[in-house]
């Protein structure tokens, strides 16, 4: 409780708190173990959703069936009645879980305070340093508590660096801002203004997030996941749980077949593993870095995520604590299968670590590698397995961090 009380007390400004924020939006979904976030034993999406569940539970429990916050309707009513009920922290699950794909970054101008939210616009890339590229798009922002750029309304407009999180059919900010120091002419401002009445006469001002426009919230919320009760341990959700059935049925139908190469390093993988044994399972021998860290989660992740950013295609891959380590993919924008297993056995061969898990941040090799090392495994008679799991990008705010304070880290 004090290291709460001692968080909420930082100025927003405080690079502890853009860390935070950019930590975030990158590792939203993941371990939190991978993610740095002491204390927590699941995603902060999982623990988020988890926190939702219980008190919306306990509300109940409290104050009775008004806790739902239901909709009178009559028993007559069917399922996609107008009055159908929905209960709020449903809602609520369902677009946080499209805040990865919706959300959105950057810098703006705060052009005005209206009764709906403020109106942003979205600055281009380049727009900082040249004040006759384009404008990006407007967007109609509603406030959490206060407006964005409510303290600001004398020097209107202002620059701000926040994120838009779409919310039901609106869309709102992330409640950090961070200042560009950066004061508007008088030949920008009337770009701005002219800019923002042109997007309000061609009604292109965007006042909500991508699946609220094509109709997302238009259908019941999803079922609940499943939470352990108060005072017991969390574990993570299993969000096939909240699926629809037509997407559960489509994920189990889908069966990832690798190549005869593909299924033959594989093998020479799973042959390794078989003759040194699965040594970093056991904590008390695992190879260790001067802090003591375990060295058994491998990562691989590129060096950018841009041609200009990485002209030579360049992927990093090392185990944590492990001498890094790099490799070079054919065919932009990412590697592939056949480029990842060689480099994953000789990862292993050079730091004579078997991982018990390896972070991949190309999604869509993450469940066709599982099922590879799986299948060989378990032809090798191993019962023991190394999970595969995703590795996001850097998010957007994780670059801007970076770009603001310096740093780059792998």
């Amino acid at each position: 409780m004090r290291d709460f009380e001692e968080f909420m007390g930082l100025n927003r400004a405080d690079p502890r708190i853009g860390r935070l924020n950019a930590q975030v939006y990158t590792m939203y979904k993941v371990d939190p173990t991978m993610a740095g976030y002491k204390g927590l034993k699941t995603s902060v999406l999982d623990s988020t959703v988890t926190t939702l569940v219980k008190n919306e539970r306990m509300a109940i429990e409290y104050f009775g069936n008004m806790a739902k916050w239901e909709q009178d309707r009559d028993d007559n009513d069917d399922e996609s009645g107008s009055n159908n009920y929905s209960l709020i922290v449903r809602n609520m699950v369902r677009f946080m879980r499209v805040w990865d794909e919706e959300r959105v970054h950057g810098v703006f101008w705060v052009y005005k305070l209206v009764p709906a939210g403020t109106l942003l616009v979205h600055i281009q890339k380049d727009e900082e340093k040249d004040d006759d590229k384009k404008l990006g798009k407007v967007y109609l922002v509603k406030g959490m508590g206060s407006k964005v750029g409510e303290q600001l309304q004398h020097c209107l407009p202002t620059m701000l660096g926040t994120t838009l999180l779409p919310v039901y059919d609106f869309l709102v900010y992330d409640g950090i801002m961070t200042s560009t120091g950066r004061t508007v002419t008088s030949r920008k401002a009337k770009q701005i203004a002219s800019h923002v009445e042109k997007a309000l006469m061609d009604q292109t001002v965007i006042s909500s997030g991508e699946s609220s426009r094509q109709g997302l919230w238009k259908d019941p919320p999803p079922p609940l996941p499943s939470v352990a009760p108060q005072g017991e341990a969390n574990t993570p959700i299993n969000w096939d749980e909240v699926q629809s059935r037509e997407d559960c049925e489509a994920k189990k139908d889908e069966q990832f077949e690798g190549t005869s190469n593909q299924k033959k390093m594989a093998n020479a993988i799973a042959k390794y593993v078989k003759r040194v044994g699965f040594k970093s399972f056991d904590w008390s021998n695992s190879p260790t870095n001067d802090n003591g860290e375990s060295r058994k989660t491998m990562f691989v992740r590129r060096f950018a995520y841009s041609k200009s950013e990485n002209p030579n295609q360049m992927v990093g891959i090392r185990f944590k604590g492990g001498i890094f380590s790099y490799f070079q993919f054919d065919k932009w924008p990412t590697y592939s299968m056949d480029e990842l297993l060689p480099q994953l056995l000789k990862e292993m061969e050079n730091a004579k670590t078997i991982p018990h898990l390896i972070y991949v941040d190309e999604l869509l090799l993450v469940d066709p590698l599982k099922t590879l090392l799986k299948d060989s495994f378990e032809s090798f008679g191993l019962e023991e397995q190394i999970e595969v799991i995703w590795y996001p990008p850097a998010s957007s705010e994780e670059e801007t961090y970076h770009q603001t304070i310096g740093q780059n880290e792998f």
